[in-house]
């Protein structure tokens, strides 16, 4: 999904149709795959052995949708992205709090556990679903899961945390540019006023490389970090902007 969104952006931005028929192509053989409904009643499946259905791809899938759609003028494609989205609101999302699920399994075992990444995701998608439909439902959604995410993730202070496990830490950087989105679509600087907070903190903590970590309230150790831990911070300051 992260590779479609990247090629139907290249389009958007440059006009060239290679990508977006690339992306095209990608799309519809993964949602071919990976969409479901035996099991809940649809979803997509996050990897090929079919064992979950997360919101780490339902929201990104939402998020292509729609892109592809604007890129190609085809409707059908914001059809799956309100598919997609209702589903996720309907089995892994509480709308009512803005609380983003992680993932449920074939046995109907949830981890309810809220990442930046999900958070953002579907804040995102629901900013785009608004943007073409002029639906308020998604407007509140999105509305809600900010709320949620700046107010009851982190009570409105510094994101220390995401620190360990493979790609977590690269998370908030994520859910900067979406959040950054609905800060603007919908004239909330308070989001943005959340995020310099944040930057300034990171930059505060950088170390002598100028590297800064995704603790973003704690000082970055001397130690080489790989790229996705520290994008997360240079994430954070250019949405902050």
């Amino acid at each position: 999904m992260w590779l479609v969104i990247a090629l139907t952006r290249a389009t958007l931005l440059t006009g060239e149709e290679k990508y977006v028929q690339t992306a095209k192509v990608n799309y519809d053989l993964t949602f071919a795959r990976a969409w479901d409904e035996k099991y809940f009643d649809g979803g997509l499946f996050w990897r090929v052995d079919n064992q979950a259905k997360n919101s780490c791809v339902n929201c990104p899938a939402t998020i292509a949708a729609c892109l592809l759609g604007q890129a190609l003028g085809d409707e059908s494609y914001f059809d799956k992205a309100k598919q997609i989205m209702a589903w996720q609101n309907k089995i892994l999302t509480n709308p009512a709090e803005g609380k983003v699920y992680d993932c449920v399994n074939l046995e109907g075992k949830y981890n309810y556990w809220s990442s930046t990444y999900n958070q953002g995701t579907y804040i995102g998608a629901n900013c785009l679903l608004h943007a073409h439909t002029g639906e308020e439902e998604y407007k509140q959604n999105a509305a809600r899961a900010a709320a949620y995410t700046m107010g009851e993730m982190y009570q409105g202070g510094i994101m220390n945390n995401e620190e360990w496990g493979n790609d977590l830490p690269g998370f908030k950087g994520i859910m900067a540019r979406w959040i950054r989105l609905y800060a603007l679509a919908y004239d909330q600087p308070e989001y943005l006023e959340w995020l310099r907070k944040n930057a300034d903190s990171a930059d505060a903590n950088k170390n002598s490389k100028g590297l800064m970590q995704t603790k973003l309230g704690e000082p970055t150790e001397e130690i080489d970090y790989d790229v996705f831990t520290c994008s997360a911070a240079v994430s954070i300051c250019v949405n902050a902007i």
